[in-house]
């Protein structure tokens, strides 16, 4: 496993970890209990420090921080051996949203003809807005048709059906264990339609979802383009404007390889509340379209998970809490695009501790209390001009944290991150 997957590993293993803990009660105690070899949970040193120090760990703290590693490691270790295991995250929050039971019955594929827009190729006047009418379009068999749509589980690159030239430019890797393929390299004015129909509860409100996308780049007018685009119908299946995402060929961060143009693995997050009430139904829809001339294709790779609001802002604490005197790194879940930067505050109370406009934001709190982390990042992919950027909010409490861990056989008995 090279250093860029191992990160991306540690990430997703620490997440999980995290809530499982929740789910299991597992407790500092419980684990200290536990001893594992270092081969019993996969636990190779040399990779991890030098992971950490490419990372830019300074020596001092490289022992802390591969303690908490290799503690993360027991838990998940420990965890696997528990009966019966939790369900997965996703099925108490929007159900098969990461399709890890493949395609099942909770979703629902369509697939229709997209018709002509009719534009003039100097001007750009069209007949038409080309958009597909799905009225009466009944749910099919999944991935009927040529090249069809179809789920992937790792290893991707092993799989025949795999556009394997196109790996290198979509990072897939940065998909979890199963990810779907929506449309095709065959072109034919098709649109290819998934949807899914979700219960708001608190505790899936952030609705946060990754693409990646292939399209071709036709040199036709923007209605004739082929598109990736992600949508919310409320319980009455109204679009709801603002919660339309869509990517054609000259959308921001889009590169492209001659005819070909890639956006890399990326994710977006939604906060229902901003659209809905708890106990509302409403459809998430993921479309893909062809050209309308029949001539060019577009595919995408899609994933999604609910989550409480709070994954909307994660920290980089490491399970050590949130500790005054520290420096403490927020970062957002939703990416951002071109020059448009995330815009941050940190506030107690109506006070600014300090603000900032950029990927991320660090601070030291100097003090203990209650603090509120605001970052307001603007949108792309909606034509709305509404509907320009999305703020998040995160409360937090500092707390004097005497009781780092710096050479310790077991979990450090701190306050725990709430990441």
């Amino acid at each position: 496993m090279d250093i860029s997957k191992l990160k991306s590993f540690i990430q997703q293993l620490l997440f999980i970890a995290l809530l499982l803990q929740g789910t299991l009660s597992l407790t500092p105690e419980s684990l200290s209990a536990q001893v594992y070899s270092d081969e019993e949970i996969s636990f190779d040193r040399e990779k991890v420090r030098e992971m950490f120090l490419s990372d830019g760990v300074k020596e001092a703290d490289l022992h802390k921080k591969m303690t908490l590693y290799r503690e993360s490691l027991t838990a998940a270790h420990y965890l696997e051996l528990q009966d019966p295991l939790p369900d997965p995250v996703t099925s108490t929050g929007c159900g098969n949203i990461d399709f890890s039971d493949g395609f099942n019955n909770e979703w629902c594929y369509k697939r229709v003809e997209r018709p002509s827009a009719q534009c003039n190729s100097q001007t750009c006047e069209c007949n038409s807005d080309g958009e597909p009418n799905f009225n009466g379009a009944n749910c099919m068999n999944f991935g009927s048709g040529i090249g069809g749509s179809m789920v992937f589980d790792i290893p991707y690159d092993n799989n025949p059906d795999m556009y394997n030239g196109d790996i290198g430019n979509l990072n897939l890797d940065e998909f979890g264990p199963s990810m779907i393929r929506i449309g095709n390299r065959v072109a034919g004015a098709w649109v290819e339609r998934i949807e899914k129909n979700i219960t708001v509860t608190e505790g899936n409100r952030l609705l946060s979802y990754r693409y990646a996308v292939a399209l071709q780049d036709p040199g036709h007018c923007k209605e004739e383009q082929p598109y990736f685009r992600m949508y919310i119908l409320n319980q009455n299946g109204i679009k709801i404007d603002c919660s339309v995402f869509e990517a054609t060929a000259g959308f921001e961060g889009i590169n492209c390889t001659g005819s070909i143009c890639y956006k890399p693995a990326s994710i977006n997050t939604i906060d229902l509340f901003d659209f809905v009430s708890v106990g509302d139904e409403i459809t998430l829809v993921v479309e893909v379209a062809d050209c309308t001339r029949t001539g060019h294709y577009g595919y995408a790779f899609f994933e999604g998970l609910c989550s409480e609001i709070d994954s909307a802002i994660t920290a980089n604490t490491y399970g050590e809490g949130f500790c005054a005197e520290v420096d403490i790194t927020f970062s957002a879940t939703q990416d951002y695009y071109g020059e448009d930067l995330p815009q941050w505050r940190i506030l107690s109370g109506s006070s600014v501790e300090a603000s900032g406009t950029a990927a991320s934001i660090t601070h030291n709190f100097s003090q203990p209390g209650d603090y509120t982390i605001e970052v307001t990042i603007p949108l792309a992919g909606n034509d709305n001009p509404n509907c320009n950027a999305i703020t998040y909010t995160r409360d937090i409490t500092i707390e004097e944290c005497p009781c780092i861990c710096e050479d310790c056989d077991s979990l450090p008995l701190c306050p725990e991150s709430v990441m």
